[in-house]
């Protein structure tokens, strides 16, 4: 059941356009401002976006001109999910794939 409801998930987003998962992208976004604005916040962790996923990159970068740390979950080889500080995208990121 469960994997069929992912799969179904899945299909739909995929068959999103480009404006579209941008436009819904930017509406999340502006909703999530807020928080990202409050001066107690001083970390937050979000994911990279994936496949069509909701794109928070421009949130990150707001919150590092904030001066809040990001962190993001990395996957390692025994499937354990670990926070990870990142604070430049050219330097603390690489290149993988994640499976299930």
């Amino acid at each position: 059941m469960k994997d069929t409801v992912r799969k179904e998930i899945l299909k739909k987003r995929m068959a999103q356009s480009e404006e579209d998962v941008a436009e819904k992208s930017a509406a999340i976004r502006q909703r999530l401002i807020p928080f990202w604005d409050r001066e107690d916040i001083k970390a937050i962790m979000v994911y990279l976006p994936f496949r069509k996923e909701v794109d928070l990159l421009p949130l990150i970068e707001a919150a590092w001109a904030k001066g809040k740390k990001v962190a993001i979950p990395v996957c390692k080889e025994n499937c354990t999910i670990l926070p990870s500080y990142i604070s430049d995208f050219q330097k603390d990121l690489r290149t993988g794939n994640m499976t299930f």
